[in-house]
């Protein structure tokens, strides 16, 4: 497996996340999650583990629509993982969509990704909201941020958002 590629990334993405979450540790599903989207968008495929079992196998894929909390994963943190890293994947697609410029875009998203993980979020919950903080421009997320519909689509999809809660 050290031979395919975005695996490794993977297993580095758990190297980062650790030492931005020091001296304390990232749940189990968080740190699937983000080293999910690491790996997937370096190699630039919603899929981890291409060709993992044999040609056109992949042991998960991003571009999914699972949502929070998945009981059928019965705390399997790679399982619960997937609601996080779908929407950190939708999140990189939705500003690919909305920017006229697509490395732009993935810049974006991977800077928003990065940064997030700063504010030492503890569910997916916390992810949205460093997420926001992080694309915030004029330090007042009443009014909103430069890319709050491209961000908040993406985790509305997987998570139920408080009634009023960032404007949405």
């Amino acid at each position: 497996i050290a031979e395919i590629a975005d695996v490794v990334y993977h297993e580095y993405g758990h190297l980062a996340t650790m030492y931005v979450y020091l001296p304390e540790w990232a749940p189990g599903d968080l740190h699937e999650a983000f080293s999910d989207y690491f790996a997937t968008t370096i190699v630039d495929t919603a899929f981890v583990g291409l060709d993992f079992y044999g040609e056109g196998t992949h042991l998960r894929d991003m571009d999914n629509d699972y949502v929070w909390p998945r009981e059928e994963c019965e705390g399997e943190e790679h399982c619960q993982g997937e609601v996080l890293a779908g929407a950190l994947w939708h999140m990189r697609e939705n500003l690919i969509d909305s920017m006229a410029d697509r490395d732009e875009a993935v810049a974006l998203s991977d800077s928003l990704f990065h940064y997030l993980r700063y504010g030492r979020p503890m569910d997916v919950h916390e992810c949205l909201v460093q997420a926001l903080l992080q694309d915030d421009d004029d330090d007042d997320l009443s009014n909103g941020t430069p890319h709050l519909e491209a961000v908040t689509q993406a985790f509305e999809r997987r998570i139920l958002l408080m009634d009023g809660a960032m404007g949405t």
